[in-house]
């Protein structure tokens, strides 16, 4: 039996191991069948596909070999029990020990030892991965919720955050009690309206410090305000609600554009038009022919990256708070969308307090201030302008490792001597709104055409 459970386990956990990365392989897969086809990789999509699900069945005939050898132990030991059985009772039997209805009940019983053997066995073995699933279960019980979505006692004004103003006050946080701190001892702040680029290499806590606004992970120590508010105070909800995020990666609902736009129904037509034409997508509505009403898949299947990053632009536009979170928002979209998300926070955000994480300098290198991250740490923050005459600081260095053309107009804007809102609004007078990419229709099987 200890051999038996041992394999078991073993080759359920490799099972399910193989299992895992067919599904995972396939939903990939599913999910870029546009590009697998448009690329003629369907080949290779076969290929790959049947290696992986070769590797995942070799497990399954393993755990069949596996519980064969058992059972043909099992039975063996079974008909020896049921060899010496049969002896005893007909000796017991012949010496008169032993009525005949005793003797035909033992060896029936005696017979059914064999099976019994191995159904105690096969549940005992089986019982585990159940009983590991279960404890699975029990963790999750174990783990901290979130703080509380609403908490009425402690919510400001209706109105708050009227400026937006932004203090961080030797915040530190990490994201489990028994891990270093990704930011440590934080202390600036930022004045209302103000615009602060957030730069730094890779593993700085540039994005941390964007979890730590909307308290996806809460505070080792120190506390942050916004407009004089402990936001460590404040429902969860309360706090979503008055900041706005334009991420990397464009979050898509499945549904028409006015729910990707106002999911919470709460503004009328008027406002999401004004809101549609701002994000300069007004044409493509238009030329769908449903108007508020065009269907969006999943994910955004039908549309193209740049024109999911200007819904997500749209919706930012439409709620009016005073802060927004920019997460690199035109980093993965064509230059003209880019200079258009670009040109837009400019125009349409000048009132708002704005946090945007940089890895493209030209993005933010006409901000008011740049905060520099080190290791969790701030290492500067100041006017790009200050720190470009340091040669010495880390932002004049990740600026020079640049090219030539891009250090000298990124040192110009600094500078001055070049308005930076000026060369977007060149960059797109040709194109104004993003009509010259076609909508993907999904076909019958439900992938993208």
């Amino acid at each position: 039996q200890g051999y038996f459970s041992k394999a078991f386990r073993r080759t359920t956990t490799m099972d399910m191991s193989g299992l895992s990365q067919v599904l995972n392989f396939f939903s990939e897969s599913a999910a870029g069948s546009a590009s697998i086809r448009a690329y003629s990789k369907l080949n290779d999509f076969y290929g790959t596909f049947n290696d992986l699900l070769m590797k995942s069945v070799r497990p399954k005939y393993v755990t069949i070999y596996v519980k064969r050898w058992t059972f043909l132990r099992t039975g063996c030991i079974g008909a020896t029990v049921v060899g010496v059985a049969m002896g005893i009772i007909s000796v017991q039997r012949a010496l008169g020990f032993l009525s005949s209805g005793a003797a035909a009940l033992a060896l029936a019983a005696t017979l059914a030892l064999t099976e019994i053997l191995r159904v105690i066995m096969l549940v005992q073995t089986e019982l585990t991965p159940q009983i590991t699933s279960l404890e699975r279960l029990l963790e999750y019980t174990r783990l901290h919720s979130e703080a509380p979505l609403e908490i009425p006692e402690n919510d400001p004004e209706s109105s708050w955050p009227q400026k937006g103003s932004i203090e961080f006050k030797n915040f530190t946080m990490s994201y489990r009690p028994d891990l270093d701190p990704v930011v440590r001892d934080l202390t600036f702040s930022v004045a209302a309206g103000e615009k602060i680029g957030v730069v730094g290499r890779t593993g700085a806590g540039k994005s941390s410090l964007i979890m730590c606004l909307f308290r996806l992970v809460e505070a080792s120590g120190g506390s942050v305000l916004i407009d004089g508010v402990d936001i460590s105070e404040l429902g969860l909800h309360r706090l979503r609600q008055s900041v706005s995020i334009i991420p990397q990666d464009p979050v898509m609902f499945k549904g028409t554009l006015r729910f990707n736009l106002d999911p919470e129904g709460k503004y009328d037509d008027d406002a999401i038009w004004g809101a549609v034409e701002r994000a300069h997508l007004k044409k493509l509505v238009e030329k769908s022919g449903e108007g508020l009403e065009m269907w969006i898949d999943a994910n955004g299947g039908n549309l193209s990256l740049g024109q999911q990053q200007l819904v997500c632009l749209g919706r930012a536009l439409l709620e009016p708070t005073k802060i927004l979170v920019m997460d690199e928002a035109s980093a993965a979209v064509d230059a003209d969308t880019d200079a258009l998300i670009q040109y837009t926070v400019r125009t349409e955000f000048a009132d708002r307090t704005i946090l945007s994480i940089a890895h493209r300098l030209d993005t933010i290198i006409d901000f008011d201030r740049i905060l520099v991250l080190e290791l969790g740490t701030i290492s500067e923050f100041a006017s790009p302008k200050e720190l470009l005459a340091n040669s010495k600081s880390l932002f004049y260095s990740l600026c020079h490792e640049a090219e030539k053309d891009t250090t000298t107009y990124l040192n110009n804007v600094a500078c001055g001597m070049v308005n930076h809102l000026d060369y977007l609004r060149e960059s797109i007078s040709h194109t104004t709104e993003p009509d010259n990419v076609q909508l993907f229709v999904a076909d019958d099987t439900g992938m993208n055409a």
